[in-house]
């Protein structure tokens, strides 16, 4: 009897508690109602963010979300704030309705911040959100170009403080950094299936946190007017939430089948010290995983880039910087390096002082006079093997690799049109042309993948041959 009892218990602990369906409608919603009918929803997402707890589903429905939605003060800088986490068996998830499409618009600083920040989480962090089916839409074109160019903080203005209209990102996850010190990571957050774009800095920002995944995302046009050097999708300083003796030695980032697409900087990088140039608009980056800015400390988890599409960034397509224990495998890249003002050193794939990396069954096409590879200084343990880069000026410590054309499906290259701030003028995309990097059947490409190390699916969800795979996303 005892062991039924003690068995019975630990069910109980197990199960999550009894899970509230939220919903949320800024055309029909009162924050007054109670939120739990579509009849009766609420009206801001940041009501359903102060309510919910561990297992709670909130279900947005049609309608336009903005930051002047909120109370006045704190809550007006970004459109909702996550105030609560999820358990491992009961995770919170903000996901649209299916069959609606609502759109939340970033009028100034934030769309979604799942950030441990004062005064709300002096006492834990947050953990296990997932945010699912949305779509962001950022203030960036709303900002002339000269007042970004002028900003505080910037090569410009070196004094004043930062101001977050010029740089908030669409979906914005980590730990202010005393809260970070303390041991206080955010952790366990899953972005699947968003549409994330221009916005004024990162589109999906990832920075002192651990156990995150980016998966099946549109990521485009972010980055223009931040001085932070932003990308698409950026991870920084990840933050270690168990040891190395505890760790199970799996993927504790996962960036996986989404579609990233001209993320550029038009702003230069301010550290505030000096002026950096423009260093980013990369597609993805993996930024000082070794935390050689903050407390040294090391991550030691893996991180996995996987069965992403990635053309037409401003900065490279991927990069690997300060970083260790990164897998680069199964991904289409089509001519980035598209903003280089200043000739940095950009490829389709550049990693920089990193150690044991294994870039595998890739396709890089380069643009014209660009890279298609680059390895850079302070390099260890890079497995580069099965590739193909096409099109490429120079390839920097690759070998074992195909020059061949992978042959695209279709791949027209988009128009470029100007942007200008008194005597600076910037050539630039607006507005990308749809590119589709799927495999002509006789494309060199086919059948040619490592298949000792295959994803379980490809870009589209589909099942990936283990006999006989092909290189990039696409199966």
């Amino acid at each position: 009897m005892k062991s039924l009892i003690q068995l019975f218990l630990f069910c109980v602990w197990l199960a999550p508690a009894y899970a509230t369906n939220y919903y949320v409608s800024s055309l029909i919603g009162n924050d007054f109602n109670q939120g739990t009918s579509q009849q009766h929803p609420f009206k801001t997402l940041q009501k359903a963010a102060n309510q919910v707890q561990p297992g709670d589903n909130v279900y947005v429905m049609n309608g336009t979300y903005t930051n002047s939605d909120n109370e006045p003060g704190f809550y007006q800088s970004q459109v909702v704030f996550m105030m609560h986490s999820g358990t491992p068996q009961a995770w919170i998830t903000f996901e649209a309705l299916e069959g609606h499409h609502p759109v939340i618009v970033v009028q100034q600083a934030f769309g979604i911040r799942i950030v441990a920040a004062e005064p709300f989480h002096t006492k834990g962090t947050l953990a296990y959100i997932r945010i699912k089916n949305l779509t962001i839409v950022g203030n960036s074109k709303q900002i002339p170009l000269c007042d970004a160019l002028n900003q505080p903080r910037s090569c410009n203005q070196h004094d004043g403080d930062v101001n977050w209209n010029y740089n908030g990102s669409g979906i914005s996850i980590g730990s202010e950094n005393r809260y970070a010190e303390n041991g206080n990571v955010v952790h366990h957050v899953e972005v699947i299936n968003c549409d994330v774009s221009n916005c004024a800095a990162a589109g999906i920002s990832a920075y002192r946190c651990d156990y995150v995944t980016i998966s099946q995302c549109k990521v485009y046009n972010n980055g223009a007017k931040s001085t932070f050097g932003s990308s698409g999708i950026h991870i920084y300083n990840p933050r270690n939430t168990n040891s190395a003796s505890t760790d199970e030695r799996r993927n504790h980032f996962i960036i996986s089948r989404n579609e990233v697409f001209n993320n550029r900087n038009e702003v230069p990088f301010f550290n505030g010290k000096k002026c950096k140039g423009y260093t980013d608009g990369n597609g993805i980056i993996i930024d000082d995983a070794n935390n050689t800015q903050s407390n040294k400390e090391k991550f030691i988890g893996d991180i996995l880039i996987e069965n992403n599409v990635i053309y037409e960034n401003g900065g490279s397509g991927m990069t690997i910087f300060q970083s260790d224990n990164v897998t680069i495998r199964n991904n289409s890249t089509y001519k980035n390096c598209q903003f280089t003002p200043d000739r940095k050193k950009r490829a389709e794939m550049l990693v920089v002082q990193a150690n044991n990396i294994q870039i595998t069954n890739n396709i890089f096409y380069a643009r014209e006079k660009q890279r298609g590879y680059y390895k850079g200084s302070k390099c260890k343990n890079i497995d580069a093997n099965t590739n193909i880069v096409f099109n490429s000026k120079k390839n920097s410590g690759l070998k074992n690799y195909s020059k061949d054309n992978p042959m695209y499906t279709a791949i027209s290259d988009s128009n470029k049109t100007y942007t200008s701030c008194e005597d600076t003028v910037f050539e630039i995309i607006d507005q990308c042309t749809p590119k589709n990097l799927q495999l002509l059947p006789e494309s060199a490409a086919r059948g040619k993948a490592n298949t000792a190390n295959l994803p379980e699916t490809d870009f589209t969800g589909a099942k990936f041959s283990k006999n006989s795979g092909n290189l990039g996303a696409y199966q």
